[in-house]
């Protein structure tokens, strides 16, 4: 097997080569092609890499380029994990929505939608070459906001993509925890869009035990009140909090988290450089990256002839009866040898079914302005977005948005 991965130059990639060397035994790859624009930051993650490979007694080739395709084409595998405009862009995304009172997130609200008008463009670029160059390939997208990023390429592209998040996931470790099991144990039946998800029924070894779970759920998240999990039924990822509580997370002065991460990454380059990669090593574990684990999970499921249950970011279809087919959401799959299928989800409480309905139409008018160059669909899209609802302060933070990013060149 071969993998390439765009965006390869991202000082955290080497986390995700020790995941694959833990499960290479299954997956039997033999070759990393690491993809960025600067090669001095390639070759210092691929003596990471390198390091790391021999270390596990693996025979995997890591080999750098800053030709895209080289990384697409030949590849059985491709993981697009860039980040446009680097952590300074994050941290304009993070900052800007403060000045109106607003979450600062690269994901939520006025940020994702900065971090979607910079990153789609580019999307698009990558996922043309993938349709020229590997069509048949598996394109794994990391880039974030990964919901919008996803539809817009289901719009202009036809490529076999999918998405994936280790929110849903870290929710049933916590669950798992909880009950005092694995979280092999447990059976979480999830829907909703990326970062904006919800579990509908929890079992462990067979047994419902969903009432038990929502009658405890302080002791799973402490960012989201009880009250608000009882009253709807369902059990809500932690990125919920901004959206039931977003005053508790309009956090002042304190520096966002684009800062530290700054921070953090020129650290891990200084020590490179100076040969130090067990501190390295040490340093890149002050971050949890739990979803590269669940990254190299899903590859063996995608080479595996037994189905197993993976939570994914995929084309709607059928799947959710409320929703457009056009739509991209984040749901439960069954997944082997190739194919993603995910799981309808009925009995949804009504008032989950409006929110998710809601921040689908925001994403879908979001997407549709961003690829026609649209200022009045940009417009529509946060005029009904739940934190601004109101033409004025959506006029203020889209002029917000496009002067930032016009100063970041984009």
């Amino acid at each position: 097997m071969k993998i390439g991965i765009i965006g390869g130059s991202g000082v955290y990639t080497p986390i995700l080569v020790n995941e694959i060397t833990m499960l290479n035994d299954y997956l039997n790859l033999d070759l990393i092609v690491l993809n960025g624009r600067s090669v001095e930051k390639l070759n210092a993650v691929k003596t990471v890499c390198e390091y790391i490979v021999k270390k596990s007694g693996q025979d995997i080739k890591i080999h750098t380029t800053d030709n895209r395709i080289e990384a697409i084409s030949g590849m059985d595998v491709i993981i697009c994990q860039i980040r446009v405009g680097g952590l300074e862009a994050r941290a304009f995304d993070e900052e800007f929505p403060r000045k109106f009172g607003i979450v600062g997130e690269e994901t939520v609200g006025p940020g994702g939608l900065s971090n979607a008008m910079r990153t789609i463009p580019v999307m698009l670029q990558i996922t043309a070459e993938v349709e020229q160059y590997n069509k048949k390939a598996n394109l794994i997208v990391l880039t974030n906001p990964c919901g919008m990023v996803l539809r817009a390429i289901n719009y202009r592209h036809k490529v076999n993509a999918t998405g994936l998040c280790d929110m849903p996931q870290n929710l049933i470790n916590s669950i798992a925890s909880f009950l005092h099991t694995k979280p092999e144990k447990i059976f979480a039946e999830y829907y909703g869009l990326n970062h904006f998800g919800w579990i509908n029924k929890v079992y462990h070894k067979g047994v419902d035990v969903t009432r038990t779970v929502i009658d405890n759920f302080e002791n799973i998240d402490v960012n989201i009140d009880k009250e608000i999990v009882r009253i709807h039924g369902a059990v809500p990822i932690s990125y919920l909090k901004y959206y039931f509580h977003p005053e508790r997370f309009l956090e002042g002065s304190k520096p966002v988290k684009a800062r530290e991460l700054i921070s953090l990454e020129g650290e891990i380059l200084r020590n490179i450089q100076s040969g130090d990669i067990e501190e390295v090593l040490n340093l890149l574990n002050r971050r949890s990256v739990k979803w590269y684990r669940y990254i190299v999970e899903y590859i063996k499921a995608l080479n595996d002839d037994n189905w197993s249950y993976h939570i994914l970011n995929v084309r709607n279809g059928s799947t959710l009866d409320f929703l457009p087919e056009n739509s991209v959401i984040e749901v439960g799959c069954l997944v082997k040898r190739g194919v993603a299928k995910p799981l309808p989800v009925r009995d949804i409480p009504q008032s989950v079914k409006a929110m998710i309905f809601q921040m689908d139409t925001y994403e879908d008018l979001a997407v549709k302005g961003i690829l026609n160059n649209d200022y009045d669909t940009l417009m529509e899209a946060l005029m009904i977005h739940p934190h601004i609802r109101s033409y004025d302060k959506a006029k203020l933070v889209l002029e917000s948005i496009l002067e930032g990013n016009r100063k970041m060149g984009f």
